[in-house]
């Protein structure tokens, strides 16, 4: 190389480490908030400030989005204030994305537009709440929608949670989520301190915070589907019991025409979302990774489902209907929902339907006759969705019925498989790991005195055979005279 390229290569590495270092550190100095000013929101006409950037922390736990915010020196120390003499009128998509901390979103009366996917898989987050005089959007029960209720946009992760919260405060229980105890301990402590260093032995990744929520208001939730509850309380000591959320079922309203593009992403709690009769489109990825939802109707009137939209959801099991009226299925729709067993088409052939690429659970490209029925009926499927779930979960007195009880053969497979370790593998373990050990340390190891000199004997009667053999061949080769047998003496030089 000669010396002009290798200035160049140097400089040019220079401003490539240069630009990383500038790059890391302006992601790591990225502010909390982001905002934007336009005179003319997407065409719209609209003036106003966009929200379009937030880099939330531990102490991020609510966001309200009505005025953009200004860092500013308080006597607290730095803080964010709302300028209230300015107002946000959109949000952007990918806003608050994969945030750990937000528990809250407040959308205050000044937002028109809220792109689908401004707040995507939120860990924590348990409502969005909209202020009741916005004219563009509304929520119901922290779920966000339009104000027409014709689109549902997002669906908090940890809406199960807030629903927790609301029974409590409403009906001093839990009524609109079944729920079992799963534990039940006591804390102890004069104050928020001493209770929480008896709790967090009792309680994983616990804080002050949550404590003083147990003591205060007698109700905790730290993740989705989980809770604890003051039951009793004596002196120092509450009495808090486990529960654990299970069967949640959410049903979007009728009236409501498009679920949008990641509106259920990830809501891994939902074990059934009901899906009215008036909705027309499914979004990319809704229910992408609804891990525990199971039965999924698809109504008549249904024309689009987006790419990617069921993906991952491995509950779903058996057959699903896809309604003659539905036009196209996106790519990967129902990919890795490897318990789907057959599509009933309500279409006549294949030519109806616009399919994606890896439109199946298998990653296939195109409808085969074997995992498809064309021209069928939702009678037909849920015929045969019934059939399959009898013939998997039997009921108890059928399976004790059917040629012997079941729970009794598998106590005998059992008792098979531990008689058979005892008397096989044990033994044969022992043997091998004595063994190797004589092999490491020394041949008589935990032998007998018996057994010590019967194996000296044996050593000296190979010792004896060894000796004639060796004397043996150096006799002949004395005389000259070759052996008869050459495997005897070690064979030829040949």
């Amino acid at each position: 190389m000669t010396k002009g390229k290798k200035i160049i290569f140097v400089v040019l590495l220079v401003i490539f480490i240069s630009a990383s270092v500038l790059m890391s550190f302006n992601m790591i100095s990225r502010p909390t908030y982001e905002f934007e000013y336009t005179e003319d929101y997407n065409g719209t006409g609209d003036a106003g400030w966009i929200f379009n950037g937030f880099n939330g922390n531990s102490t991020t736990k609510e966001v309200h989005i009505d005025h953009p915010l200004i860092k500013t020196k308080t006597k607290n120390g730095t803080e964010w204030i709302p300028d209230e003499s300015k107002d946000v009128i959109a949000v952007e998509g990918l806003t608050i994305n994969s945030d750990e901390y937000v528990e809250y979103i407040y959308i205050g009366p000044s937002v028109k537009y809220i792109e689908e996917r401004s707040f995507i898989y939120c860990k924590k987050l348990r409502a969005i709440e909209v202020d009741e005089n916005n004219q563009n959007y509304t929520d119901i029960d922290g779920v966000l929608y339009t104000k027409d209720m014709k689109q549902v946009i997002v669906c908090p992760n940890c809406h199960c949670t807030n629903t927790v919260y609301n029974d409590i405060r409403e009906f001093g229980e839990v009524r609109n989520i079944e729920t079992e105890t799963e534990e039940t301990f006591t804390i102890t402590g004069k104050d928020v301190e001493e209770m929480y260093s008896d709790a967090k032995h009792k309680i994983a990744d616990i804080t002050r915070e949550q404590i003083s929520l147990l003591k205060e208001n007698g109700i905790m939730s730290q993740y989705v589907g989980t809770y604890y509850k003051v039951t009793g309380e004596k002196g120092d000591t509450i009495t808090v019991e486990r529960f654990y959320t299970k069967n949640e079922i959410y049903e979007i309203p009728e009236g409501v025409e498009r679920i949008c593009s990641n509106a259920f992403y990830k809501c891994e709690r939902f074990v059934q979302i009901k899906i009215p009769s008036t909705v027309r489109e499914i979004g990319d990825m809704a229910f992408f990774k609804c891990y525990s939802v199971a039965l999924v109707s698809l109504p008549d009137g249904l024309r689009t489902v987006g790419c990617d939209s069921f993906s991952y959801c491995q509950s779903m099991k058996y057959a699903i209907f896809i309604p003659e009226s539905v036009e196209s299925i996106g790519h990967h729709c129902f990919y890795k929902c490897d318990g789907l067993e057959s599509f009933y088409m309500g279409d006549k052939d294949k030519s109806g339907i616009t399919l994606g690429g890896k439109w199946q659970p298998k990653s296939e490209n195109s409808i085969t006759s074997d995992s498809s029925v064309f021209g069928a009926t939702r009678e037909q499927c849920d015929a045969f969705n019934a059939k399959r779930t009898k013939e998997e979960y039997k009921p108890e007195d059928e399976d004790s019925n059917s040629g012997g009880n079941a729970a009794d053969t598998s106590e005998m497979n059992r008792t098979a498989v531990i008689i058979l370790i005892i008397f096989v593998f044990v033994p044969g373990f022992a043997i091998v790991a004595v063994e190797v050990v004589r092999n490491l340390f020394k041949d008589d190891f935990l032998m007998t005195k018996k057994g010590k000199a019967r194996l000296q004997r044996n050593k000296e009667e190979k010792e004896r055979i060894h000796r004639s053999y060796v004397n043996a061949g150096a006799g002949e080769e004395d005389t000259g005279e070759t052996p008869e047998n050459e495997n005897e003496t070690g064979g030829s030089d040949e």
